[in-house]
């Protein structure tokens, strides 16, 4: 039965009843009730009524009918819940409605035991019943982000989980949850206001230092059109087994900030941050700091010539080392867009040499930033990778080759070194060898690893139909 089916098949009444019609459309005392003559049939209407409906809801919200507007973008929930405009815009109305009664709190047993079933469909159903009741419910609003992510709605998911961390509010346990699923939707700027809140309850924890550093990285990147493939959530991508030191950011600047007297006062973080190198330019935690302000504000450029001489002033510091090249790959990432749009504006032999210059002071920067990983950290196997993909891009296939061997015995990136040899192998000739590796990488890869699995299927099938083996090219077009 199709998910929209559900919805509209059966609803509640208050005793817990199912009952015939959509869930939408009447409210009755904060409550939803049955559809009425107006309400939108999402089960048999398309995407053009959905939005006509939606725009009905901003309309009634415009005019500060929000009981209305909350039948109107239930509806559209109802009947498209992967669209985050649209959860988004009903869980802000919830909020602007005229209070319920909340003295006594929603029954969830219901709505748990059909999370704990996985059926999506009931808990939707039921949850979006309870938020009528009760918007801030943190239980329900955890239940439905865990929902949508299990159904691969990740905007969905999102709206829910800000308004979990929202309602959560000093619950550090539930802020730091939200920090990591936003971070793993790529909302770094969501996931770096957990984690102020997190550093703003507990001072002294060493967790949010590290992830706050290591998201405002992710988000230059994610600016500068880089890919974060260390990890989906880059507040977490540090922590892989035997990738070295797992606290590179931490730092604490304790003792170390001119005391708040006199002129000092008026002085900008910024500027006190700046004061402080000056008169003590060993010490690596005012550099660190000062870098991340400078790449909040998308100064990289002060970001990256900062941390250079901090390498410098702190005999190589590891924290400022590996910050430093982080920003150094943002900076070729925006001095190869700008060479890009010259070479767009003007398509002459000058712009194509400066072009093709950028992109391998590139290609040598981060080949170099790489290998200087792997001396420090020798056992890890995500650098072993990441430098195989930087030769594999500078068109050095076989050290790209020897670079994804050694990151083979990593189970956490087998399946990523078995595609990735597969496509040197394929680059080389090798049609054979590429094929195995196809295969060892849909074997290997895990149940989260859906991407490498499918990739690695659709092209040992292209592979298996180019080298005439038509049987074995048809299973694995069946199983992809």
């Amino acid at each position: 039965m199709l998910f929209t089916d559900r919805i509209s098949a059966s609803s509640y009444n208050e005793r817990g009843e199912k009952r015939r019609g959509l869930i939408v459309a009447g409210q009755r005392n904060g409550r939803i009730g049955m559809a009425n003559a107006g309400s939108l049939d999402v089960a048999t209407t398309g995407k053009l009524a959905i939005d006509k409906r939606f725009h009905e809801g901003m309309c009634l919200a415009a005019g500060g009918d929000f009981e209305r507007a909350s039948a109107a973008f239930l509806d559209c929930v109802v009947g498209d819940p992967g669209c985050g405009e649209y959860v988004e815009r009903f869980l802000a109305n919830l909020g602007r409605r005229a209070a319920t009664d909340t003295n006594a709190a929603p029954t969830t047993d219901a709505l748990q035991r059909a999370a704990a079933k996985g059926d999506w469909a009931e808990v939707l159903e039921r949850g979006l019943r309870i938020l009528a009741e009760q918007p801030r419910d943190l239980k329900t609003l955890l239940v439905l982000a865990d929902a949508a992510a299990a159904q691969g709605f990740g905007d969905s998911e999102a709206c829910y989980v800000k308004a979990a961390v929202e309602a959560a509010g000093d619950d550090a346990a539930i802020q730091r949850w939200g920090a990591a699923a936003l971070s793993r939707l790529s909302k770094y700027d969501d996931a770096l206001v957990c984690w102020r809140r997190v550093e703003a309850l507990d001072p002294s924890d060493e967790e949010a230092p590290e992830a706050i550093a290591a998201l405002i990285i992710a988000r230059s990147r994610q600016r500068a059109g880089l890919y974060n493939s260390a990890s989906s959530d880059p507040s977490q991508g540090r922590r892989k087994p035997d990738s070295g030191p797992a606290r590179w950011p931490i730092y604490s600047l304790s003792g170390l900030l001119p005391a708040a007297e006199g002129s000092v006062r008026s002085l900008t973080p910024i500027q006190q941050l700046e004061s402080t190198i000056r008169e003590r330019p060993s010490i690596p935690e005012p550099y660190l700091r000062l870098a991340e302000l400078y790449l909040e504000k998308d100064r990289e450029y002060d970001a990256e010539r900062l941390l250079a001489k901090g390498r410098e002033a702190t005999d190589n510091d590891p924290r400022v080392t590996q910050m430093w090249e982080d920003v150094a790959m943002v900076r070729f990432a925006r001095r190869i867009e700008a060479a890009e749009r010259e070479l767009k504006a003007a398509d002459t032999p000058q712009t194509r040499e400066g072009f093709a210059q950028v992109i391998r002071e590139r290609d040598r920067g981060e080949i170099d930033i790489f290998r200087n990983r792997i001396k420090r950290q020798p056992d890890g196997a995500e650098h072993h990778c990441e430098l195989g993909r930087r030769l594999m891009r500078a068109g050095k296939m076989s050290e790209a080759v020897e670079q994804f061997k050694k990151a083979l015995d990593d189970a956490g990136f087998q399946a990523a070194a078995a595609l990735e040899l597969g496509d040197c192998h394929a680059e080389l000739g090798e049609l054979v060898q590429a094929l195995r590796y196809y295969r060892r990488a849909a074997q290997s890869a895990s149940a989260a690893q859906t991407q490498e699995k499918r990739q690695s299927r659709q092209r040992a099938a292209k592979l298996a139909a180019q080298i005439k083996l038509n049987k074995l090219a048809q299973r694995y077009q069946t199983i992809s």
